[in-house]
C-alpha cells in the first residue's frame, strides 16, 4: 500500500469497476478497496443522498431523478478517469450491469494508460 500522498506511477495505477446488483454489497467492497488501494472511491449513492438530502429516502433512485443520476455519474466517472491519470488508483462504485459501460469504461482506463480491473 501506498503511503497518503504518494503518487503512483501511471501503469501502476488501476481503476476498479463494482460490478453487482442492489444490495449485494458493492458498497461495502469499495469501501474496502478505499483503504487497501489508498484509492478514491466514488460512490454515486452518495453524491445523490448529498444533493438531494430533502428527498424521502427512495425518492433519489426514483424516475424523476433518472436524468440527475446519469450526470453525476458521468461526472464522477470525468473526475476519477482524471484522477487516475494523475497516479491515484480509483474505485468506481455504480454497479455496471451492462457488459458495454464495462467494456467502455475499460478502453477509455486503457487509453490513459492504466489497468481496469471489474470486481463482482
Amino acid at each position: 500500500m501506498r503511503a497518503a500522498g504518494v503518487v503512483a506511477s501511471v501503469a501502476q495505477v488501476t481503476i476498479y469497476l463494482i460490478v453487482g446488483l442492489p444490495g449485494a454489497g458493492k458498497t461495502t467492497r469499495a469501501k474496502e478497496l478505499e483503504i487497501s488501494e489508498s484509492a478514491l472511491r466514488l460512490t454515486p449513492d452518495d453524491w445523490l443522498m448529498a444533493v438531494f438530502h430533502r428527498d424521502h429516502s427512495t425518492q433519489w433512485r426514483s424516475r424523476e431523478r433518472v436524468e440527475q443520476r446519469d450526470r453525476i455519474e458521468g461526472k464522477l466517472v470525468e473526475v476519477g478517469m482524471r484522477v487516475a491519470g494523475s497516479g491515484v488508483n480509483v474505485v468506481l462504485d455504480f454497479g455496471f450491469w451492462g457488459k458495454d459501460e464495462r467494456s467502455a469504461l475499460r478502453s477509455i482506463a486503457d487509453s490513459l494508460g492504466v489497468r481496469a480491473e471489474v470486481i463482482y
